[in-house]
């Protein structure tokens, strides 16, 4: 999915250790060192998401803060088999979210994702826009059939917070998480 690809390529064109992490071997802490890179943004949980691929959260399920029934009771993954939120941020996992090679890019060669991402993104940042000719209609018709009608316009989106000149990232990614 193209929209993935851009909110991955957003924090991979920002700075290393800034807008990314290089994570290795999942835990918790990874999951708020990320958060905290985003300065202003990661105390705002209600306005943060987290996406990850399947290999991400299947290595999640298994950090000991999650699986341990005595720290979380009923909400261990002991019990549940399941994660909704990580630390007050709702989660996501997309199956067109993809796994990566350890760079955190996603090769066109299959075998080569081997690695789990996943990414945070402030949702308020995201903002959409139409294109200067607004939308266009055009009418066909249809001998015997009556008439048809296409609409069709420009819609894109794009991180706000890089154009304004915020310095906080407002996507970043963790990478080659396993």
């Amino acid at each position: 999915m193209l929209g993935w690809t851009g909110l991955r390529a957003t924090a991979l064109a920002g700075t290393a250790g800034v807008d990314t992490l290089d994570v290795g071997t999942l835990a918790m802490a990874d999951f708020f060192t990320l958060r905290g890179q985003m300065g202003l943004y990661s105390t705002a949980l209600q306005d943060l998401v987290l996406i990850m691929d399947y290999k991400s959260y299947n290595a999640s399920l298994a950090i000991s803060d999650f699986l341990e029934f005595q720290k979380n009771g009923k909400a261990s993954t002991a019990i549940t088999g399941a994660l909704a939120n990580i630390a007050g941020v709702d989660l996501f996992v997309h199956r067109d979210f993809p796994s990566t090679a350890a760079t955190g890019l996603a090769s066109a060669t299959a075998g080569n994702n081997t690695k789990g991402s996943f990414l945070y993104a402030y949702r308020p940042s995201v903002q959409r826009g139409y294109g200067k000719n607004g939308l266009d209609i055009t009418s066909y018709k249809i001998p015997g059939k009556g008439y048809q009608f296409v609409g069709t316009m420009d819609f894109g989106f794009a991180i706000a917070n890089k154009k304004a000149g915020v310095t906080n990232p407002a996507v970043v990614l963790g990478f080659n998480a396993s």
